[in-house]
């Protein structure tokens, strides 16, 4: 056992990748999908890191022992190529067979090759290079093997100048990569002296190295009888119908035989290639991410889900052809995605999907923009930058995939069927803006559209709408003090009256209009030269029948799920809860909706009013102004959070799945700190929405005592105190002076809530560290680092009594019915709205829309 241990594994600590073959032949057949993995990821057409050899030799075996034969591509497709355009790698491998005028220049560019190999120390390439090429090299055997008396050292030295001297090709693929690597021979010889249970537990060590499963760590090392034996009691056998997809890969392939471009190859101006896209079992080499990242999946495994994934590019960009944006994928019972629906609309087949596209004629950088959609919901959305030149060449990382959006959520079929679906989905997107433009990704249903606007544009709507609020809630000053608050008595009737009530409406609702004038045209254009979009498929109102934009409204009158879904700087993402979108004359005197002030006037629950229901008798005059027409009071909303960035700087971020429903037994845990000069009262209700397990704290040190405990996590974290700055960091302030506080970066570094998932009420009065564009430091403690499953904050500066009425309305709904929180939002908004009061429209949730809290019995 020892032997064939230190043989196969102890020389360097990991198997090399061209004994593949033999621990195919002594492999246990239950880990023959393993074999599989290995040998598409090892016997592809990398330099250094793969060879097709190792693939054909695996596919042998298969044949013979009946096993399922791994996926391989078509090399000899190659010829069908420019031949002066090839890789050396490829050059190395169609050698044997090239045409006689080309055999010369072949030779010389495939002895490149081994030189790169012997330079970089990489043996066991260079052996099955040289075990390939030697028989064909003619009078540059005699340099091939100079070159490896020059280079190479050690354990290989000698097999290597053997190898150099073949004269005679191998017989099969087989054949030549054993005769390639100097262990082989050795391990047949020491494999006869194991029992088939040893040697069926050393292979399945190595496979485990091989794929990324175990380091090569020294413990295996010191102790190879106790690591095989420990690894294989406790260790399954990966079963076919037991690996559930993991990895996200795409890349840019040639658009003739379909084979995946390495990413350090840049790609020439005006060209047509393949964008390719694929859910599978490991990460393909090929791929354009830098450090992929695998997904956490559960094992309960339902077959079915759709999955939806399309191209959107900006003007001057890499251009998707026209019709073959979107293509279908489906989650099979295995747990395997393959196809469902081809961009081209061709027979479904395999994994991975084709898209045409081609580079524009200026060379530069450019982008393309990949969204994968489940029921409406964008689950990630990743941006492909590939450098286009004059002509082909080498660059490390010419294309290069960033993961900038992604939700959290697992691609099993169990956990996509559990999603509720989104009506509308906005993705909000800053990436490098051209011309002043940003961009919007807008999903409805099936059609997903790519939208620009002018990135200052969309800026001052932004800032019009809050200005709007900031004067609705107190007079626009900078820093308001207690007394300033306009809105401040919620034990009855509001202290504003009904002149001031509307004329706050008013105000409210032109700068929502304006809102959604810029961002409503932009949807609507973009769907309308779709032409198949069913969110235009209503008429407008009389007068305006034909407009996309009033069609679009028209699609909206009924509530609506729909989530703004954020990648870009806070200050260009639109608080959705102020859009207004019915018409809206915008001089002269207008009046408030009929039924709305009958509803106001009799106290009635504002859900059941059929303003808020899509059925406003007045809708379509321009000189009525209906509360409901505002996105806050009638649609439920959510601003999902990317979990973060996927690649190298996702370090120290929590990107295992989210669910939908935060979930607990008994009673939910809550934490919950006060600033020592805010009452009591609000604090100890929400408190007791709990078990009662955790006392509420007016000091940060004990609060953050409290968070980072794991016994168990909370399920509601919620804080009611002071937002400020210290030292230019956002914190949050639980006493007057200054002195007691919690930063961002403290959340940070020392909270996780892997378990729980909470949901974090972030109720920060009387500061200006409450605005939006300071929120995604906490968006980034607390949902990024923390691992909550989102947070509800403010878009403007807010006081302690409209605070905690706002808090109770929301966390009864979400927390003691198990509403969702858009559901419960919308319900807490409309509660204040009933009272004469607008402003629940200043708080967002940064959550997906049907987050819920429910026990798990």
């Amino acid at each position: 056992m020892t032997e064939a241990f230190d043989l196969l594994i102890g020389r360097s600590g990991a198997p090399e990748p061209s004994l593949l073959a033999w621990i195919a032949r002594n492999a246990d057949p239950a880990d023959w999908p393993r074999v599989l993995l290995a040998a598409e990821r090892f016997g592809g057409l990398e330099s250094g890191a793969a060879w097709p050899a190792i693939g054909l030799a695996v596919q042998e075996i298969a044949i013979a022992y009946g096993q399922a034969e791994p996926s391989l591509p078509a090399w000899p497709e190659l010829f069908t190529r420019d031949l002066g355009g090839l890789l050396e790698e490829e050059v190395a491998w169609i050698l044997p067979e090239a045409p006689a005028e080309h055999r010369a220049e072949f030779r010389r560019s495939a002895l490149s090759e081994i030189e790169q190999a012997l330079l970089s120390g990489l043996y066991w390439y260079a052996a099955l290079l040289i075990s390939h090429l030697a028989p064909y090299l003619g009078s540059l055997r005699d340099r091939a093997g100079r070159l490896v008396a020059q280079l190479a050292s050690g354990y290989w030295r000698g097999h290597l100048i053997a190898l150099a001297g073949r004269e005679v090709p191998a017989g099969s693929a087989t054949e030549e990569v054993d005769q390639s690597h100097p262990a082989a021979a050795d391990l047949d010889r020491a494999a006869r002296d194991m029992s088939v249970g040893e040697l069926r537990d050393l292979c399945r060590l190595a496979l485990s190295i091989l794929l990324g499963d175990l380091p090569a760590d020294a413990d295996y090392l010191a102790h190879p009888h106790r690591s095989v034996r420990e690894w294989s009691d406790r260790t399954e056998p990966l079963a076919v119908e037991d690996a559930p997809a993991r990895w996200v890969n795409n890349g840019i392939a040639d658009p003739v035989d379909r084979t995946p471009r390495p990413p350090d190859r840049t790609l020439r101006v005006d060209t047509g290639y393949l964008f390719w896209f694929e859910i599978a079992d490991a990460p393909h080499p090929s791929a354009t991410v830098r450090e992929p990242v695998e997904f956490e999946l559960p094992d309960d495994v339902a077959e079915g889900a759709i999955l939806r994934v399309t191209l959107t590019s900006r003007p001057g960009e890499l251009v998707v052809e026209a019709g073959r944006e979107t293509g279908e994928l489906v989650v099979g019972a295995d747990g395997r995605v393959r196809v469902a629906r081809s961009p081209d609309g061709s027979a479904a087949s395999g994994s991975r999907l084709f898209f045409p596209i081609r580079t524009p004629a200026q060379a530069g950088r450019h982008q393309l923009r990949c969204n994968l959609h489940y029921g409406g919901r964008i689950l990630q959305s990743r941006t492909l930058t590939a450098i286009v030149d004059e002509a082909e060449r080498v660059q490390q990382w010419a294309l290069e995939t960033t993961v900038d959006f992604y939700g959290g959520q697992a691609l099993d079929g169990a956990a996509l069927a559990a999603m509720e679906p989104i009506d509308l989905s906005i993705m909000v997107d800053d990436r490098a803006p051209t011309g002043g433009q940003t961009g919007l990704v807008v999903a409805q249903g099936a059609e997903v559209a790519a939208v620009t606007m002018p990135i200052d544009e969309l800026q001052e709507q932004v800032e019009r709408t809050r200005y709007a609020l900031r004067t609705v809630s107190h007079l626009n000053k900078k820093q308001p003090r207690p007394g300033d608050f306009k809105y401040d008595d919620y034990e009855g009737a509001s202290t504003v009256g009904p002149a001031m009530f509307q004329r706050d409406l008013e105000l409210l609702a032109r700068r929502g209009f304006d809102a959604w004038v810029e961002l409503g045209f932009a949807i609507a254009d973009s769907f309308e030269r779709s032409g198949r979009a069913e969110l235009l498929s209503q008429p407008g109102p009389p007068g305006d029948e034909d407009s996309a934009l009033w069609r679009l409204s028209a699609w909206l009158r009924q509530p609506r799920v729909i989530e703004m879904a954020n990648v870009a700087d806070f200050r260009i993402l639109v608080p959705a809860t102020m859009i207004y979108d019915r018409p809206l004359a915008l001089r002269g005197a207008l009046q408030i909706c009929g039924t709305f002030q009958n509803a106001l006037a009799t106290h009635a629950n504002l859900s059941a009013v059929e303003c808020f229901r899509g059925n406003c008798p007045s809708w379509g005059d321009k000189k009525v102004l209906c509360p409901s027409g505002f996105w806050g009071f009638r649609h439920l909303l959510g601003s999902p959070q990317s979990v973060g960035p996927l690649g190298g700087a996702a370090t120290g971020l929590d990107l295992k799945p989210r669910k939908q429903t935060i979930t607990y037994s008994g009673r939910p845990r809550c934490a919950v700190g006060r600033a020592a000069a805010f009452g009591r009262e609000h604090p100890l209700w929400v408190s007791r929405l709990g078990d009662g397990s955790l006392p509420v704290r007016t000091d940060a040190e004990r609060l953050l005592d409290d968070l980072r405990r794991r016994d168990p996590e909370p399920h509601l974290v919620y804080f009611y105190c002071h937002g400020d700055f210290s030292d230019g960091m956002p914190v949050l302030q639980f006493d007057e002076a200054g002195a007691d506080q919690i930063a961002a970066t403290e959340l940070a570094a020392y909270v996780r809530w892997p378990t729980s998932r909470p949901l974090v009420f972030l109720n920060a009065c009387r500061s200006i560290a409450t605005e939006p564009e300071h929120a995604s430091s906490f968006i980034n403690a607390l949902i990024r680092r923390a691992g909550a499953s989102g947070m509800v904050g403010t878009e403007i500066i807010t006081y302690e009594r409209l605070a905690a009425t706002f808090a109770e309305q929301v966390l009864n709904e979400f927390v003691t019915h198990g509403r969702p929180i858009g559901e419960a939002m919308r319900t807490a908004r409309l509660t204040l709205l009933s009272r004469g009061n607008p402003l629940g429209l200043i708080y967002t949730a940064y959550a997906p829309p049907h987050l819920a809290m429910r026990s798990d019995t």
